[in-house]
């Protein structure tokens, strides 16, 4: 691995982060108990908004170090985690596995897979597909070579159903994925190109099936790389990262900047930017585009008393709006790992927000926070105990507007750590179950009407997305009062069993729980009066002879 760990070497020994973006964990094994998060964790809340509360917290612990990588909600409202599970193998040497966790709700795991070799394997990013499947993307070692880019498809159980591997000799690292419009994925990274001095970012789009279509480097002759990728609203990719060969040429003492590629759809560079002050370093780790075409960069800034959390606004072209640092000066160490907008409008983000102390060095607690469109800070909190290393490496908001977290936090005999999920709840609550009101019995070809009714508890307005059970469906209505009945007629063409389904979302994106419906088309011309209906209640032998014409 020593190639690979040239490259993030340089990052992480200035973040002095233990289980940040680290490939290397710290060695030995955790034969101690893990400390019991859901009683011992600290919340430190701020002094502006109030911040969301915890609604729960899980964690995951093998024998080694074990930390959480990416979170995301999946379709049947649980959640999938991509974690590393790290081990020590005799004295000197480190066994790593990628690791998929499937959970419910609330975080209990339904299933759990591992990916890897007996080398040293590493997850960085898993998307839910089109087909209900997963896909993740990480590093492999294979051999003596230092990594290679991995591909995962797998199925809805966390079964392989194909794997690709991308690289050359050298140590190329893959950090982001994800499936794109067309079905197939883009892949983004690090390559190696030559010893010691020389990474380039590294963009490679395959069709559904994991066979590459093209691949482009972008970098110059020094250290470059990139850490997340984005389809964009036009077609093409954003990605972010940092750069040595981009440095603005007034930034004499500061050999990185953060980074931003922007590409057409087939990932020729439409353009690139590099952000930085002169005396800094700056690192980019996560972007999104916003609903104005531009972009939010979340990141790390250090030097000039500084090691702060960095975020940079820019237009569309990329052009710099505005950039802000939020941390204090030194000791005081923070990064900005994951940022995703909110339903609201806003930015919510996650990463380390820590302290030195003089005997037992760098500490850290998991920090969240929520800053408004331009940069100013709504509320924030931090999770974890004073004394140990905790940190956030990704966050996403839940359907009903709630977050859920995923990181690492050290065990309490310091012999290693483990993967944790924390869900909070949402600021704002959403809509009601819609009660489904209509004929439950019926006769195919005729037309009924129903009626779907939600209250939102802010007195947002609502919309709703119905499913009729044989195939049709009515897609997000226009928005109406909260309270206020949405009537809709449907015709079922066959006799038979139907299920109506519905839910209500209001205007901030927050989605209610399914209502249902069940509706039966038993009946034909022949007895659909109620005056029959009573005689054959009474006489249901009568029902069958005629069910029999």
């Amino acid at each position: 691995m020593k190639n690979l760990l040239t490259k993030k070497g340089i990052v992480l020994t200035v973040i002095v982060l233990f289980v940040a973006v680290s490939i290397v964990p710290s060695i030995g094994g955790n034969n101690g108990m893990i400390r019991n998060v859901s009683e011992n964790i600290r919340e430190q809340e701020s002094f502006l908004g109030d911040p969301p509360e915890e609604e729960w917290n899980q964690t995951f612990d093998g024998p080694g170090d074990d930390k959480g990588k990416c979170v995301i909600q999946t379709t049947d409202g649980g959640y999938i985690c991509l974690c590393d599970k790290i081990d020590k193998i005799g004295d000197n040497r480190l066994n790593s596995d990628i690791w998929l966790i499937k959970t419910n709700a609330y975080g209990y795991e339904q299933w759990n897979r591992t990916y890897g070799g007996s080398n040293f394997d590493l997850g960085n990013q898993v998307q839910q597909t089109q087909d209900g499947g997963y896909i993740i993307l990480g590093t492999i070692q294979l051999g003596s070579d230092s990594g290679d880019f991995w591909l995962i498809k797998t199925d809805s159980r966390g079964f392989v159903q194909w794997s690709r591997i991308f690289g050359g000799p050298g140590g190329d690292s893959g950090e982001s994925v994800l499936q794109v419009s067309d079905g197939g994925y883009i892949i983004a990274g690090q390559k190696y190109v030559t010893p010691k001095t020389n990474w380039d970012a590294w963009l490679i789009k395959t069709n559904e099936t994991g066979v590459e279509e093209w691949n482009h480097t972008y970098g110059g002759d020094q250290i470059d790389g990139s850490y997340d990728v984005q389809e964009t609203i036009d077609g093409g990719y954003i990605l972010c990262g940092c750069t040595c060969s981009f440095v603005e040429p007034s930034h004499m003492w500061d050999p990185y900047d953060a980074w931003l590629i922007k590409t057409n759809s087939e990932g020729v560079e439409q353009w690139n930017h590099s952000y930085g002050t002169n005396r800094s370093y700056e690192w980019g780790f996560s972007v999104q585009q916003l609903p104005d075409g531009g972009f939010i960069v979340a990141g790390l800034v250090l030097g000039d008393g500084k090691h702060d959390g960095l975020l940079i606004r820019t237009d569309e072209s990329g052009a710099e709006i505005w950039n802000r640092s939020y941390g204090e000066t030194y000791p005081g160490i923070v990064t900005f790992l994951c940022i995703n907008l909110t339903y609201d409008g806003d930015f919510i983000i996650c990463g380390g927000n820590g302290y030195f102390d003089p005997q037992k060095g760098y500490l850290y607690d998991i920090w969240v926070l929520k800053t408004d469109c331009s940069g100013d800070l709504l509320w924030e909190k931090t999770y974890g105990e004073r004394e140990y290393i905790d940190i956030g490496l990704s966050i996403a908001q839940t359907a009903h507007g709630g977050y859920i977290i995923t990181g690492g936090i050290e065990t309490k005999d310091l012999k290693g750590s483990a993967a944790i999920l924390i869900k909070l709840s949402p600021e704002k609550q959403a809509p009601s179950t819609p009660a489904i009101v209509g004929e439950t019995n019926g006769k195919p070809g005729t037309l009924y009407p129903y009626t779907f009714t939600s209250i939102d508890p802010d007195g947002d307005q609502v919309s709703y997305y119905i499913e009729w059970g044989d195939g049709d469906i009515t897609d997000w209505t226009g928005f109406q009062p909260s309270g206020e009945p949405y009537s809709e007629s449907h015709t079922w063409a066959t006799k038979g069993t139907y299920i109506i389904r519905a839910k209500a979302k209001d205007t901030d994106g927050f989605e209610s729980d399914w209502g249902t419906l069940t509706v039966t088309m038993p009946r034909n011309r022949a007895y659909s009066n109620t005056l029959l209906l009573r005689l054959l209640e009474s006489f249901p032998l009568l029902e069958r002879l005629l069910n029999l014409l």
